[in-house]
C-alpha cells in the first residue's frame, strides 16, 4: 500500500531518464522546434556565463515539487536563458544515452 502514498518522481534525474525515451514534459513543443538551426550548422558550446545561468535555473527547478511549477519557472525565463537550459538538458540526455549504450560511441 505504500506505493499509493508516494509522490510522483519529478526530479531532474527522472526527467533526464524520460528524455532518453523521447519524453520531454517540461518543454513546450515550440521551444524544442526553435532549437533547430540551419541544417548542417552546429551549435556553439555554452559559454561560461550561460553555464552559470543554467546552474542557477537548475537550482530553481530543483526547489519546485511539481511539473506545473517547474514549467512556470521555465515560462518566466528569457528566450536566451530558456534555450541555454534546454540545450544543456539535451546534452545531459545525450550523455545518459551514450553511458547506457556504449556501442553507440
Amino acid at each position: 500500500m505504500e506505493i499509493f502514498k508516494r509522490s510522483p518522481d519529478h526530479t531532474i534525474k527522472s526527467l533526464i531518464e524520460w528524455g532518453t525515451q523521447g519524453h520531454y514534459p517540461l518543454f513546450d513543443r515550440d521551444w524544442l522546434e526553435a532549437l533547430n538551426t540551419v541544417p548542417g550548422k552546429r551549435l556553439r558550446a555554452l559559454s561560461t556565463n550561460q553555464k552559470s545561468k543554467v546552474k542557477t535555473i537548475l537550482k530553481r527547478l530543483s526547489g519546485q515539487t511539481s511539473f506545473e511549477r517547474k514549467r512556470t519557472v521555465l515560462f518566466s525565463l528569457s528566450h536566451e536563458d530558456r534555450s541555454a537550459f534546454i540545450r544543456a538538458f539535451m546534452s545531459a540526455v545525450e550523455h545518459k544515452i551514450l553511458d547506457t549504450s556504449p556501442e553507440l560511441h
